[in-house]
């Protein structure tokens, strides 16, 4: 029984992200890419800032 019901929430989790990701597109349009791949950059960039500040903590 517990199986099925996991195989119904899968199901359940993949239809709200589809539907979430039809939503952002076709709220978006052309802009779509442009902000994924503005998200991606900052993401990114902050990582790359989050790692250094790390990396100089482990240096002392």
């Amino acid at each position: 029984m517990a199986k099925v019901l996991d195989g119904l929430l899968l199901l359940l989790c993949a239809a709200v992200c589809a539907g979430a990701a039809w939503m952002f597109f076709h709220a978006s349009g052309q802009a779509a890419f442009t902000s994924m791949m503005a998200i991606t950059i900052l993401a990114l960039v902050s990582q790359n800032i989050r790692l250094k500040r790390r990396l100089k903590e482990l240096e002392k």
